[in-house]
């Protein structure tokens, strides 16, 4: 099973937006990654997402670009930013016998859940995602603690990818 981790791109401030929805900024980010999914054939089965807007906003931004059916993206406070690891993995495991999922999320729910999912030792991995990167592990199923990361692309790759270039 390929996963694919993407954190939300960047939003806005609590001060501005209680909400935090993605800034101008963040929906470009997200933009410009999804075009270069596409491109890449990343295809989803299915799609999960924190319940938080930002999150949602990336899936939904994701699910468009791939062609996935946006009305048919997961939604769990198990994904929210301060979730254990634990709960999100166990959430996913519905999943668990696809070829591929996406998951659009926060730090460090994201990078936690990550860990567990290329390790068996109890120490987080330092992977390293951005806002608008993507990660991709290769699992056998989502209770292994020996998956293959395949690849982490920063935004800017991303952005290569699609042509269009900060």
């Amino acid at each position: 099973m390929l996963i694919y981790f993407m954190q939300h791109g960047a939003c806005l401030p609590r001060q501005i937006n209680p909400e935090q929805p993605l800034s101008p900024v963040g929906r470009g980010q997200v933009e410009k990654s999804a075009r270069a999914m596409r491109l890449l054939g990343v295809r989803p089965e299915a799609m999960a997402a924190s319940n938080k807007l930002r999150a949602t906003q990336t899936a939904e931004i994701v699910a468009k670009a791939t062609g996935f059916d946006s009305r048919r993206i997961a939604r769990s406070e198990a994904l929210k930013p301060s979730a254990p690891a634990e709960a999100g993995l166990e959430f996913l495991r519905q999943f668990d016998k696809l070829g591929a999922l996406f998951v659009a999320g926060h730090l460090p729910n994201l990078a936690l859940m990550a860990s567990q999912l290329l390790s068996p030792y109890p120490e987080p991995i330092a992977l390293g995602l951005e806002n608008g990167g993507l990660l991709c592990i290769d699992v056998p199923h989502l209770a292994a603690r020996n998956g293959n990361l395949l690849w982490l692309l920063k935004p800017q790759h991303l952005q290569l990818l699609a042509g269009t270039a900060v």
